[in-house]
């Protein structure tokens, strides 16, 4: 394979680009319903609202990362493997911060809406992010296999 190819997509990568859609769009429904006031977390609270506010710019950019990593993967380029990568390691960081700082604010114990609603939050950030690097790792090996044959 020269380099200007690329591998081939397949349901798998388009699969992956779905998920990678899905993620960036629900970063997105959080942010428009936290600066709408739909949602309030953490506001009450100010260190909870100043750790909250150091997020939105991280968190679009890994919006936008899984938007082209979306992109990528569902037109089989190479490019949609590296930001799927990418995007999953930002994920996992999110949930690893965020379960780590809430933990230590005591908003785990005792267990009440807010902290189950987080606690759910860092949860599919963690599966999610687990996922996406497998996912990512299978599409590299298989493409790998395929192009050297």
């Amino acid at each position: 394979m020269t380099t200007n190819q690329q591998p081939k997509q397949t349901r798998r990568h388009r699969g992956a680009a779905l998920i990678a859609f899905i993620g960036s769009g629900l970063l997105i429904l959080f942010w428009t319903l936290y600066f709408t006031g739909l949602i309030a977390f953490g506001q009450a609270d100010p260190i909870l609202a100043e750790f909250e506010a150091a997020f939105p710019i991280a968190d679009a950019m890994l919006a936008a990362v899984l938007v082209t990593a979306g992109i990528g993967l569902w037109r089989g380029r190479r490019f949609g493997r590296f930001c799927l990568t990418a995007g999953s390691a930002m994920t996992l960081y999110l949930a690893i911060l965020d379960f780590t700082f809430y933990s230590r604010q005591g908003l785990y114990a005792p267990l009440k809406t807010d902290g189950a609603v987080e606690l759910v939050v860092n949860l599919l950030c963690l599966v999610g992010g687990l996922a996406g690097l497998a996912l990512g790792w299978r599409l590299g090996r298989n493409d790998h296999v395929r192009h050297a044959a």
